[in-house]
């Protein structure tokens, strides 16, 4: 069975937040990235925007970059015990991000203790 971009990249972001459970007060520092191509601030900050604009309030938690112009983003706050986390995939276009809201995803949040 063949898994798409957001299946491996879930995978992903819960074996780095199962590896990383060792704090209880998380900042941006916490914020993860993967894949092989690292984002700017500037970056961070308009997906934010976009985000936002497409109605997704939960904060940005990881970015896999797979490409310069590529992600797949996931926002939650698992460690506030929310409940959902939404995926959701974004390409930069002329210099600019835009969310595919096609590939806005939410799932339900499983907490082992």
């Amino acid at each position: 069975m063949r898994t798409g971009p957001i299946a491996r990249f879930v995978g992903i972001a819960l074996a780095l937040g199962l590896g990383s459970c060792t704090s209880s007060l998380v900042t941006t520092a916490d914020l993860y990235f993967t894949g092989p191509y690292r984002l700017g601030s500037a970056d961070l900050h308009e997906l934010e925007r976009a985000a936002l604009a497409a109605g997704i309030t939960k904060p940005i938690r990881g970015i896999h970059a797979d490409s310069p112009d590529r992600v797949q983003v996931e926002c939650g706050m698992p460690w506030l015990r929310e409940k959902k986390m939404t995926l959701f995939s974004a390409r930069r276009r002329n210099g600019h991000w835009f969310i595919d809201k096609a590939s806005i995803e939410t799932h339900d949040i499983i907490t082992v203790e």
